[in-house]
């Protein structure tokens, strides 16, 4: 039975938390349209910080605990990624700046 849904995950996502998180990035995403880059980094830190519960509990580090200047491409190619890892149900990856 167990070959009909290989591979199997190796952990259960927390899909509660995961789906906030994705939500969170989308409506960054969806705010920021347009805006300079200064607003956008402004408003990743906000919504960073409404996430960071989550962000926690699915082993995300949140972008400004990093303490190094946060760039708008590098937050957007780390959420798209993110996206991507956590709707297979694999491991978040941590913010590196380009």
């Amino acid at each position: 039975m167990s070959r009909l849904v290989e591979p199997l995950p190796l952990s259960i996502p927390r899909w509660p938390n995961v789906q906030r998180v994705l939500s969170g990035f989308f409506g960054l995403l969806t705010r920021t349209q347009g805006k300079s880059e200064r607003l956008c980094v402004v408003e990743a830190v906000r919504t960073s910080a409404t996430l960071a519960n989550d962000m926690t509990a699915l082993g995300m580090e949140t972008p400004e605990a990093r303490r190094t200047p946060l760039e708008w491409h590098a937050l957007v190619e780390w959420m798209l990624k993110n996206t991507q890892a956590l709707t297979r149900g694999e491991r978040a990856l941590k913010y590196a700046a380009a």
